[in-house]
């Protein structure tokens, strides 16, 4: 069985952008009450608001990143692992936070062939269906993206999102809706909201019920209907500033938007794709790790393939982040993993991987690799 009382570690991130850390002083605080052993790497907290002397006045041991990776049986971490971090994985060894494997296949090998515990945050699922410590991030994700489409609509279309823009926005969840009711305030000339489910659609309605319906238009959309596709594309022709914002939890990103349907948007619209870090729901998006880019133009449309796009306001993140995983974090803890993830099935729900298996079902099917999977409960 794996025990976390031993020794806890909090890595400071080195993804460029990412300014967040996975534990506030006052949670090294509570911690403190089920571990001698907490350690957080120098700096870590800086650009978030916490400088090294207040952990280490709440009882932290602030040291290098590399003597936290090594001295750690449970690190808490905000961002997955980089290349450059993957010697410093210990086998058998426990780690939390956002994974998003389903793109990032050399990781999740390391974590198997390590048979590293990893739990994902976007994966942590209640009982509804619905993901917390995702959703606290995503909100915060679709309002800056809707104040970012607003100024690269105005540089390089020359309107503001106004009675001159037409909107589209692909998905609403938490991203799409928090970026949603920034534009309705903005009164565009049209608004067009796709999704799925349209049983997401009449809350919304309730809400947006000073829109007249001749700017305010549901759409439901199933990427796999041809019909449906033909409509967005149609949609897309007169579409301004468009954010897809979709996700399945843990899962790859479906591209929703070939490139001749992004390409067909008015000259000098914007394309952004909230997803990228899942694998991105456009297929002309690229992927910053590979390209070096993250906003650029392509085909007559500007692109907005910003990842981790919560990392940039940490001062703000940080504590709505902490505030959804610390709970977790303290029951790994207070309880051990085994025990932890038998008597929280929402815990249960976010473990990616464990003693060389994946145990997350739609991760495995979605990259194709069912042969790697085998259910948490099988391999305890």
């Amino acid at each position: 069985m794996l025990k976390f009382t031993k020794r806890v570690g909090c890595v400071g991130e080195i993804l460029d952008g990412e300014s967040r850390v996975a534990l506030r002083p006052e949670n090294v605080l509570d911690l403190l009450r089920w571990t001698n052993s907490i350690s957080v790497g120098e700096s870590a907290g800086k650009r978030s608001g916490f400088p090294n002397d207040e952990y280490s006045r709440s009882g932290a041991y602030v040291t290098g990143n590399e003597s936290v990776w090594e001295y750690s049986d449970l690190i808490v971490k905000v961002k997955q692992p980089l290349e450059e971090e993957f010697e410093y994985l210990r086998k058998g060894s426990a780690l939390f936070c956002f994974l998003h494997l389903a793109d990032n296949l050399p990781l999740l090998d390391v974590l198997l062939k390590k048979r590293i515990t990893a739990i994902g945050y976007e994966t942590i699922q209640l009982e509804d269906g619905s993901t917390p410590i995702l959703a606290a991030m995503s909100k915060i994700a679709g309002r800056v993206a809707f104040f970012d489409g607003a100024k690269l609509l105005m540089r390089h279309r020359g309107i503001t999102i106004g009675p001159e823009s037409t909107v589209t926005i692909i998905g609403l969840g938490n991203a799409g809706t928090a970026a949603a009711e920034h534009v309705v305030g903005a009164n565009p000339k049209m608004l067009y909201l796709l999704d799925k489910n349209p049983e997401k659609f009449e809350p919304l309605r309730r809400f947006y019920q000073r829109c007249s319906p001749y700017d305010l238009w549901f759409v439901e959309h199933d990427h796999k209907n041809e019909a449906h596709k033909r409509q967005l594309a149609s949609i897309l022709e007169r579409t301004d500033l468009s954010i897809f914002a979709t996700h399945i939890p843990g899962e790859k990103q479906v591209k929703l938007a070939p490139k001749w349907m992004i390409g067909n948007m008015p000259r000098g619209a914007i394309a952004m794709d909230i997803p990228v870090d899942q694998g991105g729901a456009l297929e002309s998006s690229e992927y910053y790790k590979k390209t070096g880019r993250q906003i650029f133009k392509k085909n007559g449309v500007w692109h907005y393939c910003v990842p981790n796009i919560p990392g940039r306001v940490p001062v703000e993140s940080t504590p709505a982040l902490c505030k959804e995983t610390f709970p977790y974090i303290a029951e790994l803890v207070e309880k051990g993993f085994e025990r932890a993830v038998r008597e929280n099935p929402a815990l249960a729900k976010g473990v990616n991987t464990h003693k060389g298996w994946i145990t997350h079902e739609g991760l495995a099917r979605s990259i194709g690799r069912i042969e790697d999977y085998k259910p948490l409960e099988e391999v305890l």
